[in-house]
């Protein structure tokens, strides 16, 4: 199996002021934001609309992650290890609203926390997406480091992994996966207004 991991610099994002908001794939209508996302998040809502402007699609149901925490220097934010969100072999889902989903995902964090990398990669993601055992294959000249208060568009199998933070810092991460039919856990964040998502729950 070969593939390409992609990253495209969408442009800058504005986030509002840190309050350790936790969401995890909350279903909601890419065209409809205003009626579809819970009033608790109205401080976010210009930030959506703004990543959902350079989304590679805008209607349907994506998946929203809003993530924000106090990260110590030398501490990851997110996920560690190299990996793709879009990967596993029994169909469930992760990061990129569906494992091999074609639309990916579309990222911005308030400041530098992760990294990704643009080339091509031979072999197969292990189970959950992880991608160290093709660590070998890294071109130097391929990392991407994604910059706080910018966006990217992510492909499902975009290889990226977490980095230390240089400095103590209140960070903050948001998502937008793009939709997808595939099953969608409890453990994710519900919709109270009653979107629901388009996969097996």
């Amino acid at each position: 199996m070969r593939w390409i991991s992609r990253v495209v610099s969408l442009g800058p994002v504005a986030f509002p002021p840190p309050r350790g908001v936790r969401v995890l794939m909350m279903p909601f209508y890419l065209h409809d934001t205003t009626a579809t996302l819970p009033s608790w998040l109205d401080a976010w809502w210009p930030t959506v609309r703004g990543l959902v402007a350079v989304a590679p699609v805008r209607r349907g149901v994506g998946y929203l992650t809003i993530d924000e925490r106090y990260v110590r220097r030398g501490q990851t934010h997110r996920r560690p290890g190299l990996h793709v969100d879009g990967w596993r072999r029994d169909g469930g889902s992760w990061g990129g609203g569906g494992w091999g989903g074609k639309d990916g995902m579309v990222v911005a964090a308030s400041h530098v926390g992760s990294v990704a990398y643009r080339q091509g990669f031979d072999g197969e993601p292990a189970e959950y997406g992880n991608c160290e055992g093709l660590r070998t294959q890294i071109d130097p000249a391929s990392v991407s480091p994604l910059l706080g208060g910018v966006a990217y568009g992510l492909g499902a199998l975009t290889v990226h992994e977490s980095v230390a933070a240089t400095e103590d810092q209140a960070r903050q991460f948001i998502r937008l996966s793009m939709p997808s039919r595939a099953q969608w856990n409890l453990s994710n964040t519900r919709n109270q207004l009653g979107v629901e998502p388009e996969g097996r729950i």
